[in-house]
Parts: C-alpha cells; sequence; structure tokens
C-alpha cells in the first residue's frame, strides 16, 4: 500500500485506559516516523434515540462534551511524551469501527486499544478492535491496555513469515519498524504436517524434507530486505508449531509483533486469517495487522 507523506498516524480515543494507552502508543509512533498524531473520539448517543432503550431525550451536546474531555487528556498525555509533536483531534458521531474504518483510508496508521477483562467502560472501542484490524484500507495497530516493558535482549521486532501473496507487506512494516527504532527482528517461520499452506502442501509429508524447504522459503523471504536494512539485525526463527500460538508465546517480550492481513492458507476473500486474529486477541505487545 503507498501512504500518502502527509499522512497521520490516527487514534481512536474512547475514554477508557485501553484507549488512552493506544493514544499514548500512537504519538510514540508518530514521532518515529516523523507524521502528525490525529485523535478521533467517537459520540455514539445519537445512535441510540429513538431506541427502544435510548428515547428521544438523549442529549448529544452531553456526549460531545465528553468526547472533548477525553480528547483533551488524550492530547496533554501524547505531547508529555513526544516533544513538537503535531496534534488534531475530532470528533465525530456515530459507530466506532465504522468511522476509524472509513478514516483509515487516509492515515498511515491506524491505532486501536484491546480493552481488558470485565470493564465495560472500554466495550465501546475494544469490542471494534477486531473489525477495524479487518477491515481497515491500511495498516492497523491493536495495543493491550496492559503493556509490559519489552525484555531486556528480547526479539524486538517479531514478524510472522508467510510465503503468501500479502506476506512481504508484513516484513516490510517490520524491518521499517525495526530501522526506526534500532531494535533487532525475529522473523518467525512457523509450520507443521498438517497446515493447508500450498508452499507445504506440494511436498510429500517428510518432516526433514519439509524443514529444509521451509528454511530455505524463509531465507529467501527475507534476503532483499536484509540488503535494503543492513542496520537491522535479524534472527530467523524456523519452528514446528501452529503459527498463532508461535506468535503469540514470541510477543511475551517483544517490542511489536507485526502480522499480515490474511494467510496464504485463507480462503479467497478472507480480510483476516486466524493468525491474525489470534495474535490480536491474545498477543502481550502491540500487534500491528500489515497491508
Amino acid at each position: 500500500m503507498i501512504i500518502d507523506s502527509a499522512a497521520p498516524v490516527l487514534a481512536g480515543v474512547d475514554g477508557s485506559p485501553a484507549g488512552y494507552r493506544a493514544a499514548a502508543w500512537a504519538a510514540q509512533e508518530a514521532g518515529l516516523r516523523g507524521r502528525a498524531l490525529l485523535l478521533v473520539s467517537v459520540n455514539t448517543w445519537p445512535s441510540y434515540i429513538g431506541t427502544p432503550w435510548g428515547g428521544d431525550d438523549w442529549d448529544v451536546e452531553a456526549g460531545r462534551s465528553v468526547c472533548r474531555d477525553v480528547l483533551h487528556q488524550a492530547r496533554l498525555g501524547a505531547q508529555d511524551l513526544v516533544e513538537n509533536l503535531s496534534v488534531r483531534t475530532e470528533v465525530v458521531e456515530g459507530q466506532p469501527a465504522r468511522v476509524l474504518i472509513e478514516r483509515s483510508a487516509a492515515a498511515a496508521l491506524t491505532v486501536v486499544g484491546r480493552r481488558g477483562e470485565g470493564e465495560f467502560s472500554s466495550l465501546l472501542l475494544g469490542s471494534s478492535a477486531a473489525q477495524i484490524a479487518t477491515f481497515a484500507a491500511g495498516p492497523v495497530a491493536v495495543v493491550p491496555e496492559t503493556l509490559p516493558a519489552p525484555g531486556l535482549g528480547g526479539p524486538g521486532v517479531v514478524v510472522g513469515v508467510d510465503i503468501g501473496d500479502h506476506g512481504q507487506e508484513a516484513i516490510a512494516f517490520a524491518f521499517d519498524a525495526a530501522s526506526r527504532r534500532g531494535l533487532p527482528l525475529t522473523a518467525v517461520r512457523a509450520w507443521t504436517l498438517l497446515s493447508e499452506e500450498p508452499a507445504i502442501r506440494s511436498f510429500a509429508p517428510d518432516p526433514e524434507e519439509l524443514e529444509h524447504e521451509q528454511r530455505r522459503l524463509l531465507s529467501e523471504a527475507l534476503a532483499g530486505w536484509c540488503t535494503k536494512y543492513p542496520d537491522v539485525r535479524v534472527r530467523p526463527w524456523l519452528v514446528r508449531h501452529h503459527a498463532g500460538r508461535a506468535l503469540t508465546e514470541a510477543s511475551a517480550d517483544a517490542a511489536m509483533l507485526v502480522v499480515g492481513a490474511r494467510g496464504s492458507g485463507g480462503f479467497p476473500g478472507l480480510r483476516l486469517g486466524s493468525i491474525g486474529d489470534a495474535a490480536i486477541r491474545h498477543a502481550l505487545c502491540p500487534v500491528v495487522v500489515a497491508r
């Protein structure tokens, strides 16, 4: 995807801890990229007017006021984190997922929070994270509400290496992210004998032969990017494991996990594969769905 050089990093903020965490992470990402930050809060109150549980007396302006307060707090936090950061705020009426999906077409990256368990206050945006990651026009980052610091000597930026048509988008994003952060890159290629991926189905079920072929494919997928980013220290990691579980485990001490929008074993037209879905729901670090 070609991204406009003036496109901002977009973050959805709903007043929950997850939303504020996403805004802070988005601010740091905007600073690293030299881009502006656009903070959007969605006023959902008009959606309830005329409904059986909402009636006709919902105070829409009160909703806008709440959104403005939320954005003010998020803006202060962002500017405290990143010096000289250009921050714009916008209150939009509608449904959070729909609004952010529409605006993702004009964003360099869309950032949303993933809610914690049992917190109704974060439900409005948190429950929409998977929808946004699935249907957005560009890359999406899903940021956990609880964000442990990456471990020293950890994997840095982790990328799931897919040999399908969309695999290079994730690799490109991951190399760029690692280079900007001065971190190593751990490239994970997971496979099992039961995989539906064409690169595995075409071979006889000989584990040694398959492992050799997977190692070759991993090396070829990374070769050009290693040349383009000589400053990035790359750790190829071939693992015989379910990809979703392998990537979730690798996220424990990572700064970021990058996955493609759809794996090569997915159904035609599928917008987010099972690996990406597992990652955004369970990873312990921010997850970027690249496209």
